[in-house]
C-alpha cells in the first residue's frame, strides 16, 4: 500500500477550532486558531485556475464515479507521464484534496497556486509529515519541512 497524500485548507481548521483533536493535530504548526480566518474555502473555478499556472501539462478535468459517490479529478502530467493525479470528493465544499501517484513537486507547485485563494494550505503524507503551503514560504522552504 502507497502513502496517501492529503492537502486541507486552513478554513477547515477554523471551522473545528474547538475540537481537541483539530488543537493536538495542528500542534507545531503555524496556523493561530486564536485569530479569525481570513480566507474560505476554495471552489472548483480556482483548483481549475491553479493548475492552470503550474509548469505541468493538465486535462480538463472530469467527474467521475468511484465507489458510488462523485468526484472530480484531474492530473498534472510532464512529457506524457501522469505525475500526480488530483482528487476532489466533495466539490460544493472542497475541504480536502487527496492525490495518488503523487510527485511532491508537482502537488507543491499546484498547492502553493491555490494557496493564493484560500491561504495556508496543510500538505500531510500519511507517513507523519506536513508543512504548510503558502505563497510567502518558498518552495525550499516548504520540501525542508517535510524532510526532504
Amino acid at each position: 500500500m502507497g502513502v496517501s497524500k492529503f492537502a486541507y485548507p486552513e478554513k477547515v481548521f477554523f471551522d473545528h477550532k474547538s475540537d481537541p483533536n483539530t488543537i493536538s493535530f495542528l500542534s507545531g504548526v503555524d496556523i493561530d486558531l486564536a485569530s479569525e480566518c481570513k480566507f474560505g474555502l476554495p471552489t472548483l473555478e480556482q483548483v481549475k485556475f491553479a493548475i492552470t499556472q503550474t509548469s505541468y501539462d493538465y486535462g480538463e478535468g472530469e467527474i467521475i464515479k468511484d465507489f458510488g459517490r462523485q468526484r472530480w479529478t484531474n492530473s498534472l502530467s510532464k512529457n506524457g507521464e501522469i505525475m500526480t493525479a488530483i482528487y476532489i470528493d466533495n466539490i460544493d465544499k472542497i475541504d480536502s484534496i487527496s492525490f495518488e501517484r503523487g510527485d511532491e513537486n508537482a502537488i507543491l507547485e499546484f498547492l502553493w497556486h491555490l494557496s493564493k485563494f484560500c491561504g495556508s494550505i496543510l500538505f500531510y503524507v500519511s507517513a507523519g509529515n506536513m508543512t504548510l503551503v503558502r505563497t510567502d514560504r518558498t518552495m525550499k522552504r516548504i520540501r525542508e519541512d517535510l524532510g526532504y
